[in-house]
Formats: structure tokens, C-alpha cells, sequence
């Protein structure tokens, strides 16, 4: 996966380098980004766990169709017992539907927080491709300081998506 070649790449870098205070630094970094990938990661297997999980993949369709069915019963009903019970029914589905509904968004949360991370690696990796040739160490702090806040904003959504076990 792209965030692998990026963190390996980054690995690489750190390896090469021949100033000390530079090797450092960048073997900070490539710790800081293999932790921050494991997350990444992590994040994926649950997002994957979500699309295989068939119970939820069935009820995302069905729920939505019997709400509509229970409503369009609801109106079309006289006798209020029957009444009661459609309406009691209507109710527990649209409480699925809603509690669905938070999910797939946690789940499109998550997918959008990968693209962004993803971005984010890369755009690391190219910062310290950029600061390898200059003599600005400093700099290297600046991204440390950039992957912890990525990498916090994504264990923050992980550990939102981690609440919800998908049992396959």
C-alpha cells in the first residue's frame, strides 16, 4: 500500500543519511510515520471490516425499504390496532435506520481521514526529500510536529470507528 512505500522510503532516507544529527532526526521521523502508518492501517481493517460485515451490508438495504413499506402501510390503515402495532414497528426500524446511518457516515468519515493521511505521508516524505539537501535540521521538527497532529487526528477517528465491532 502507498502509506508501506512511503514509510519505507522514509526508512531509506534515514538509513542513508550521513550527518548524525540529521540520521536523528529522520530515524525519529520514520518512527513517528511507522506508528502513524500501524494506525493507517488499522483504520483500513475496520473500514474493510464494515463492507464484509453481511448483516449490516443486507440491513443498509433493507431497512431503508421497509421503512418505506410500514409508512406507506401506516397511511393506508383503518383499524387502530393494526395501527399501533405498524406504527410501534415503524418506529423500531427508523431507529435502525438511524443508527445505520451514523455508521456508514463514521465509515465515509473514515474513508475521507485515509485519503487525507495518505496525502499527508506523501506530503512528508516529500518535505524531508526537500529539507535531505539542505543543512536546516530545524525543519525536521516542523514535520515531527506535522505527523503527531495527522497522526492524532487519525487515532481520533479510528478510536470513534474502533467502538463499533464488526463480528464477520
Amino acid at each position: 500500500n502507498t502509506a508501506r512505500m512511503y514509510q519505507k522510503q522514509i526508512n531509506s532516507m534515514a538509513q542513508s543519511a550521513k550527518e548524525p544529527m540529521k540520521k536523528s532526526r529522520l530515524e525519529d521521523l520514520a518512527e513517528q510515520v511507522r506508528d502513524w502508518v500501524g494506525s493507517v492501517e488499522a483504520m483500513a481493517r475496520q473500514v474493510d471490516d464494515f463492507y464484509r460485515n453481511q448483516v449490516i451490508q443486507n440491513d443498509l438495504q433493507i431497512v431503508p425499504a421497509s421503512v418505506r413499506t410500514l409508512t406507506r402501510q401506516l397511511s393506508n390503515e383503518h383499524d387502530p390496532a393494526v395501527r399501533e402495532q405498524i406504527e410501534r414497528t415503524l418506529a423500531a426500524r427508523a431507529s435502525q435506520l438511524k443508527a445505520l446511518e451514523t455508521l456508514q457516515s463514521r465509515v465515509r468519515q473514515s474513508e475521507v481521514q485515509l485519503e487525507s493521511t495518505i496525502a499527508a505521508i506523501g506530503t512528508i516524505y516529500s518535505q524531508a526529500l526537500a529539507i535531505q539537501s539542505t543543512d536546516q535540521i530545524a525543519d525536521y521538527g516542523h514535520l515531527s510536529m506535522e505527523v503527531d497532529e495527522q497522526a492524532k487526528a487519525l487515532r481520533d477517528q479510528l478510536e470513534a470507528l474502533e467502538e463499533v465491532k464488526f463480528d464477520k
